[in-house]
């Protein structure tokens, strides 16, 4: 129980590394926030939290509309009273192509969903932690800030940026106890990222495939990405912040 009577929001918890994070967090004795645009999503992560013993709350939100956020926090705060841990997970892929061919819209939207969107949310969280004498807020990165990807350049743009803001962050309100750390996953194969595997006509020959160029030998799971999170959560890491955590089956070490 490392989470005990700690209250978390994770966004993007619907499904994938965020639904993850969310039965990881439970599972420690967290009280946690489920939140994501698909309110379906939302709903079905708080139904299996909940049937497996876990205290949770379902909020829609868009991180890129402040106004949610506000709804979101004070939801929060008004059910269970103060918030301990903020995770970033809420992503989008974004435009694909070089720069000549991709689209400019959707380029826009992968930076407000990956980068502003973590500020939005810090903005309006931090002032509760600070309330509560402190908190952790975990940024939920990609194995591509540092291994970048040809006819990726919004996504990894809008990753990379957020070693930059993590670490100002981190500085900024260090005098709040508040800790900001920066977590980056390699590839984990869930909703979001079951494309690379569709040309396969056998899936589980290309996650062998996947596996193999990494170091470990696999590709990440939900659950590895949870663990790592957790440690940030809690209060184990009250002494790091600023930091940026590679969990990605060794290929950075390349």
């Amino acid at each position: 129980m490392r989470l005990k009577n700690k209250v978390a929001i994770v966004t993007g918890s619907g499904s994938g590394i965020g639904r993850g994070i969310a039965r990881g967090f439970a599972e420690e004795g967290a009280r946690v926030v489920v939140c994501g645009r698909r309110l379906q999503k939302v709903q079905e992560a708080v139904t299996e939290l909940r049937s497996n013993g876990g205290d949770a709350l379902g909020v829609q939100v868009d991180v890129t509309e402040e106004a949610s956020i506000k709804e979101l926090v004070s939801a929060s705060v008004e059910a269970y009273g103060t918030i301990d841990v903020l995770v970033n997970n809420a992503g989008v892929r974004g435009a694909v192509g070089d720069v000549t061919a991709l689209a400019v819209d959707e380029w826009w939207t992968a930076l407000k969903v990956n980068l502003t969107g973590p500020l939005l949310c810090s903005r309006h969280v931090i002032p509760v932690m600070q309330k509560a004498g402190g908190g952790s807020i975990i940024n939920i990165g990609s194995m591509r800030i540092q291994h970048v990807k040809e006819g990726a350049a919004a996504y990894c743009t809008s990753k990379g940026a957020l070693v930059y803001l993590t670490r100002v962050m981190a500085l900024d309100h260090a005098k709040d106890r508040i800790r900001v750390n920066l977590l980056s996953p390699a590839l984990v194969l869930t909703e979001f990222t079951h494309y690379v595997v569709e040309g396969y006509d056998d899936p589980a020959e290309g996650i062998k495939l996947y596996g193999a160029q990494y170091p470990l030998g696999r590709i990440g799971t939900e659950e590895d990405i949870a663990k790592a999170a957790v440690y940030l959560a809690s209060d184990e890491s009250t002494w790091v912040t600023g930091a940026h955590l590679n969990v990605d089956g060794g290929m950075v070490a390349r």
